[in-house]
Parts: structure tokens; C-alpha cells; sequence
């Protein structure tokens, strides 16, 4: 069981997101529905904190990033990955979680010695199947250097999985005209003639790109042509990662991870038609934050009520020497549902089961927010909370609700909405009294329109912040606050008056997260 109490050396964990038992957790991948649990796989390294082997990292004395270490090759950074495998949570609820074993972990020697990343779970005639990439490794350097595509199934409900004798089954790489990079991350759906991949990588000249695959058994697959290439997206990167498509109302949505080895990713996203095997996209946009050096791998799965939910990585802004010190790092966002709005953009909002049902602790009615006077939330204390508020803006230029607050103000943290950029932001300049802290801003566009006030959702979890807004912008960041008395929760307006119609304030508390034989 995952010990949720704050201790001195783990003070910063989340009480009641997903967690690793120990190591470390990255992207979401596989998650999927069926047979009425809810399965997160997710990028895992049982033995460290970080990405890699720490004894490879140290025989290299390779610092993380090209920032660090400029000497070093591009396209290196992260292949010294030694461990890492497909950890396995199973809900049947969204809230309490179960860790599985271990799905799938590298072969010694094999054709994933060098890591099992990202990648999807299938349904396949009734057999769950998980399709990956696989890494094998160069012996003498211990580097990742052959990316390829296999298989795993179960025949035990999803508890032990066994990969297939013919893996990889994917290892060509197309020819699209000069050498493409960062070839990975499957998505597969079926259709009525077989089974389609949606493959990301990066391709000279072009920059990200999303590959198109067919297969008729998971096993032999033919290349197609590229499903989408970059667009209007601005700062998008050298390459487009972990994929995910799917129909949402009478559309098709392409999810992909953007940026580059040395730079912040986000999630794009595409809204569009597909016809004949070919996506014609209308609409472009980024979910969440689009700067957000947190903001990675979005994936999503269909539930029984036909809800789309997307889990995404909220990584962790504390270091290599910082994380490696936690017992663990690593932490998934809560379980957001996706809509499709009326402007074919992506509506954003916490699934209804993480949200609490029972009467608020706290209750604030008709609060003036005079121009630049910080009014506090009296008597609302934690450090893990759920806050709900309604705001009319008025002609204030910008309004800001402020948790992990300290007593002189040292420390806090804003969930901003400015007026007159329309953006709804998070402010994490004085988040943290360590210097070394992120205090990079990230925001999401958000319209309102005539008077319409501003609904804010927040949720408070120890290090992690999650907000969404008029259930069409969603920003979300990790934050260490390290004074005691950083729990207040305040508001403020900036440039003229608001008001606040209605604040509402529940406790939060840690929820249970298990093993299997716990």
C-alpha cells in the first residue's frame, strides 16, 4: 500500500492522485476500459526516481538535457532508460486504485533490452493485447539504438502478459525522404477491414508528423501515408509523440505530445473529419496549458457510460538530485472527461467521481474583491483541497485565486484569469521559497463571453494544482511550498472590482492505493 502521510522525505507526494508504489512514473499508456475496471498502464522505473539507470548516468556523467551538456550528440538525450517497463493501476471507480504487477519489462538481451515505452491496449477477439515500443541497446555504449513495435497479450484477465514469439512486428522504417527520428508510441484502433496505427515521429524538413499503418492481425502491417503533418500550431517541435485518435461526436480528434528533447512539451490536438483512411482536421488547438513544462502525453480510453477520459503526466519540476532523494516521483493528473464544443474546440472538465458530493466545509457568498486588496478565505486551511468558484470579473482586469498561500505571503500560488488576454493562467513566481523551484507561467485561452462570470474548479493535492474553467480550459502545475504555513486560500482583483458569488471549500483526503495482494 501507497503510505500517504507527509513525512519529511516525501512531503511533497499526492494524497489522492495516481502514484507508483516506489520509482518512478511517466507517460500514461494503454489505459483502457473493460470488463468494468478501469486499467492505467503507465511508464514506470521500479528501481529509481528518474528515467534512467542511475549507475549509467553516473558511468556518463551525462547531465539531463542538451542545456547541460551541449557536447553531447543530439538525439541522445534520455536513451540511457535501463529500466523502464509498463506499471499497471486498476479502478473500478477513478478514485481508489489497485497496482498490478509489473505488465511488460525488458528482455535481457532481446529486442527490448533497452526499455518498453509507450503504446496502446487492444482488444483483440476477445484477447487484451498491448502494442509498444520496444528498444534494443548498442552493448558496448548501453544506449538505446533500434526503436520497433511489438505485442503482449493476457489470458488471466490482464494480470500477467506474455509477448509474442514474431515481435517486433513493426521494425521498417518508412523512407519519406531523408532519416526520420523518434519513431514511436503506437495508437491502434480497429475498423471494419482490420486494425489501423497511428505511429509519431519527427521527419527532416517537415518537422512532426503522425504516421498511418494497416494491419489485418496485429502482426503484419503495411505503411500508408502520413495521417497528419505539422500545422498552424505554433512552437510544436521537431517531432509529434504518443498519438491518440478517436471520434467524438461526429467528429475525429487527433491527441499528440509535442516538442523537443531540450524544450517544454504540450498536447496539441486536432479536430477534424475522416474519410477514406485520410483526416481532414478544421480545428487546431492545444489541451491544458500550452507552455506547461509539466504538460505531457495525453491518452484516453471509452468507458461504459461512453465517456472519452484523458489521464496525461504531470511530471515533476524538482530536479535529479531532489527526486532521486523521494521515496518516489512521478504523478498522473486526476481522470479528466473530454467534450466536443459547439466551435469544435475541446471542452475540459474533472470526471464527476473525483468531485465531492457532500456539503462544502467552508461556504463564501457576495465577496467584493476591491481593486489590489487580497481578501483571504477565512478559516479554509490545507494542503490538500477542493475549491469551487464563481466570479463575476466585471471590468477588473484580471482576478486570481490563490492557494498554498503563506502567512506573510512568501509563498502562493494563482490560478489567474486576465480579461483582457482571455487566458486562464497558473503563476508559480512565488510558489516556492527554494530558488530552484519552476516559476515558468502557463495559461490556456479562455473566452467569456458578454457576462458571463468565471466558474473556477481547482484542485488541490500537496504538490499539485489543477485547474479548470467553464468547463473549456483546464491548466494544472507541480509546486513545492516549503513553509509550514503555506495553506491559506485567498482572492484577489487587479485593475478594478469583482465579485465573488460564491466560494465553496471541501477538505480532501488521501485515498487508498494498493497492491495486489494487499
Amino acid at each position: 500500500m501507497v503510505d500517504r502521510k507527509c513525512t519529511a522525505a516525501d512531503r511533497d507526494c499526492p494524497g489522492y492522485h495516481l502514484v507508483p508504489t516506489s520509482g518512478w512514473m511517466g507517460d500514461p499508456n494503454g489505459i483502457i476500459f473493460h470488463d468494468g475496471r478501469y486499467h492505467v498502464f503507465y511508464q514506470h522505473n521500479p528501481n529509481d526516481m528518474w528515467l534512467g539507470n542511475p549507475a549509467w548516468d553516473r558511468m556518463d556523467n551525462v547531465p539531463w538535457g542538451p542545456a547541460a551538456n551541449p557536447n553531447v550528440p543530439k538525439g541522445l538525450w534520455g536513451l540511457h532508460c535501463g529500466d523502464v517497463c509498463w506499471g499497471h493501476a486498476v479502478s473500478e471507480d477513478l478514485v481508489n486504485w489497485q497496482h498490478w504487477p509489473i505488465a511488460i519489462s525488458a528482455t535481457p538481451g532481446g529486442y527490448d533490452a533497452g526499455g518498453c515505452f509507450s503504446g496502446c491496449t487492444v482488444i483483440n477477439d476477445g484477447v487484451p493485447t498491448i502494442v509498444y515500443t520496444s528498444t534494443t541497446r548498442t552493448p558496448a555504449a548501453g544506449i538505446r539504438t533500434l526503436r520497433a513495435q511489438s505485442i503482449a497479450t493476457s489470458d488471466d484477465g490482464m494480470v500477467t502478459w506474455q509477448k509474442h514469439p514474431s515481435n517486433p512486428v513493426l521494425a521498417d522504417v518508412p523512407d519519406l525522404s531523408g532519416a526520420i527520428h523518434a519513431w514511436h508510441d503506437p495508437h491502434v484502433w480497429q475498423e471494419e477491414d482490420g486494425w489501423y496505427m497511428a505511429l509519431g515521429c519527427g521527419c527532416p524538413n517537415v518537422a512532426g508528423v503522425i504516421l498511418l499503418y494497416h494491419s489485418a492481425d496485429l502482426l503484419n502491417w503495411q505503411y500508408m501515408h502520413p495521417l497528419y503533418v505539422s500545422g498552424a500550431i505554433e512552437k510544436s517541435g521537431d517531432r509529434w509523440l504518443v498519438p491518440d485518435f478517436f471520434k467524438l461526436g461526429d467528429k475525429h480528434v487527433l491527441l499528440f505530445c509535442t516538442g523537443t528533447p531540450d524544450a517544454a512539451c504540450f498536447t496539441g490536438y486536432a479536430v477534424g473529419d475522416y474519410v477514406d483512411h485520410c483526416f481532414i482536421p478544421e480545428v487546431e488547438g492545444v489541451l491544458g496549458p500550452g507552455s506547461a513544462p509539466s504538460a505531457m502525453a495525453a491518452r484516453t480510453l471509452l468507458d461504459d457510460q461512453g465517456r472519452r477520459i484523458v489521464f496525461c503526466q504531470l511530471g515533476d519540476e524538482r530536479g535529479d538530485v531532489n527526486q532521486r532523494q523521494a521515496p518516489r516521483t512521478g504523478v498522473l493528473s486526476l481522470p479528466w472527461e473530454l467534450s466536443l464544443l459547439d466551435d469544435l474546440t475541446l471542452g475540459v472538465q474533472p470526471v464527476d467521481e473525483v468531485c465531492s458530493k457532500h456539503q462544502p466545509d467552508w461556504q463564501f457568498e457576495n465577496v467584493t474583491l476591491a481593486p489590489g486588496k487580497t481578501w483571504r478565505a477565512d478559516s479554509v486551511a490545507g494542503d490538500m483541497l477542493e475549491l469551487v468558484a464563481e466570479i463575476n470579473v466585471g471590468q477588473a482586469d484580471e482576478v486570481a485565486l490563490g492557494v498554498r498561500c503563506s502567512n506573510d505571503g512568501r509563498e502562493q500560488t494563482l490560478i489567474v484569469y486576465n480579461r483582457l488576454e482571455q487566458k486562464l493562467s497558473v503563476d508559480p513566481s512565488h510558489s516556492s521559497t527554494d530558488e530552484g523551484s519552476c516559476e515558468e507561467s502557463c495559461g490556456s485561452v479562455l473566452k467569456l463571453a458578454g457576462n458571463e462570470p468565471l466558474r473556477l474548479h481547482v484542485f488541490v493535492d500537496r504538490s499539485t494544482v489543477e485547474g479548470f474553467a467553464n468547463g473549456r480550459a483546464c491548466v494544472f502545475h507541480r509546486i513545492r511550498p516549503l513553509l509550514e504555513d503555506s495553506v491559506n486560500v485567498e482572492l484577489v482583483a487587479r485593475g478594478g472590482e469583482a465579485e465573488v458569488t460564491t466560494l465553496n471549500a471541501w477538505r480532501k483526503e488521501a485515498v487508498k492505493i494498493t497492491g495486489l495482494d494487499n
